[in-house]
């Protein structure tokens, strides 16, 4: 599953409108935290592209949204979804000021790469040094 996570509701349903609009069919989970849309992997590169490409643009309404709220005095909170070995998915809340500097040098995928990473690492400890586990 792809999953698309939104903090403001606007955002998530201009994403869901422009996925209905090309047929792609996709599901709304909502918690305390915000709003994530799921899509199957089953679609094709370039369709993907194009996913990505607009949740590119409502990840900037979305984080003008989240502004516009701080000037008013309002609290936001920014997290990571983690996918877990069981199948589980969990959120690590972060600082939003981390998240703005981790975004404006990495793009979402690479940070869920990274973040992945780790959660790996900890739920399947390796204590071999990395220099140790690439040996040929």
């Amino acid at each position: 599953m792809l999953e698309y996570i939104f903090f403001d509701e606007i955002p998530c349903q201009r994403f869901e409108a422009f996925l209905a609009d090309r047929d792609i069919p996709f599901r709304r989970q909502q918690d305390e935290t915000g709003f994530t849309v799921l899509l199957s992997e089953a679609l094709d590169d370039d369709l993907i592209d194009e996913v990505e490409a607009e949740y590119d643009r409502m990840m900037d309404l979305d984080s003008e949204l989240a502004d516009s709220q701080d000037e008013a005095g309002a609290f936001h909170a920014v997290g990571l979804s983690l996918r877990l070995a069981d199948g589980r998915t969990v959120q690590a809340e972060i600082a939003p000021a981390v998240m703005d500097r981790m975004l404006s040098v990495l793009t979402p995928e690479e940070i869920d790469a990274f973040v992945q990473a780790i959660v790996d690492a900890v739920e399947h400890p390796d204590e071999r040094s990395i220099c140790q586990r690439h040996r040929r």
